[in-house]
């Protein structure tokens, strides 16, 4: 009797097995879906693309991925494809679409269909940012950093522009030469420290206006970040006989000592 149990138990471990794992979304995120038609991806931008995949085991056979007749018109999706493992393919969101969204797929073989639900929030603020570190009192000519933690809560990669009103004499030195504006790829639901370097080239206070930009693969910024960070370049030496300001004294060669003297003056 004890055995007929073991038996019937290792019968019904086995069915479970068989099934565990049988069908799991791949990408954008990995979750398994055997026993769940709902799966919650996250952010999103109206007008991107993003892949979707499924990975096939046991005796899952579908070959197609298509989306309910009520939702053709609000996404692109290319055919499917197909490996020995997996089916995937690639989905364009409408440039419409916005706020919470459920997109239903439909994964068929010639037996069956399953439809899996996608939910997301679609929107163009994806993108934040958290000032990490700047100095506010600097030296001269000395290069100075600015660290910034950049945020991508969309499920896909996005691209960044960060730019500065700084003039562009102050991204350059004898040996070397800044970027005052360059683009960044944040990958998907990640943290990136980036830094933004220049050179002071004045003395005194300034203001300077960074910006970062989230733009579209077809260069169609979607939001902007900025940051007004005041800064004061102290007066030394190095700083008033670097600086543009400075002007060396047209007259008397016996006068250059005097004029050296109200310039020390004038910095105490």
């Amino acid at each position: 009797m004890k055995l007929k149990y073991l038996i019937l138990i290792l019968f019904i471990i086995s069915i479970f097995a068989g099934n565990l794992y049988a069908l799991k979304i791949l990408e954008p995120l990995s979750k398994d879906i055997t026993n769940n038609d709902t799966v919650d991806l996250g952010f999103f931008s109206a007008g991107e693309f993003f892949m979707i995949s499924f990975l096939l085991e046991n005796n899952e056979n579908y070959n197609q991925i298509t989306v309910a007749k009520n939702q053709i018109k609000d996404v692109i999706i290319e055919p499917t494809k197909k490996t020995q493992e997996s089916i995937f393919t690639i989905i364009k969101l409408d440039e419409n679409l916005k706020g919470q969204y459920t997109l239903k797929l439909l994964l068929t073989s010639e037996q069956e269909t399953k439809e899996v639900r996608l939910n997301m929030f679609i929107t163009d603020n994806v993108i934040y940012s958290n000032l990490i570190n700047y100095n506010p009192v600097i030296t001269y000519n000395q290069k100075e950093t600015i660290i910034l933690n950049l945020i991508n809560k969309s499920n896909t990669t996005k691209k960044v522009i960060i730019k500065s009103d700084l003039p562009t004499t102050w991204f350059i030195n004898k040996r070397n030469k800044l970027n005052n504006s360059f683009e960044i790829i944040l990958l998907p639901n990640a943290i990136s420290e980036k830094l933004y370097e220049y050179y002071p080239k004045e003395i005194g206070p300034k203001e300077i206006n960074l910006q970062i930009k989230s733009v579209s693969n077809e260069k169609i910024i979607q939001n902007i970040i900025n940051y007004k960070l005041n800064i004061v370049v102290k007066k030394d030496l190095n700083s008033i006989y670097g600086s543009k300001k400075h002007t060396f004294p047209l007259f008397n060669v016996n006068l250059i000592p005097i004029y050296f003297l109200n310039k020390i003056i004038k910095m105490i």
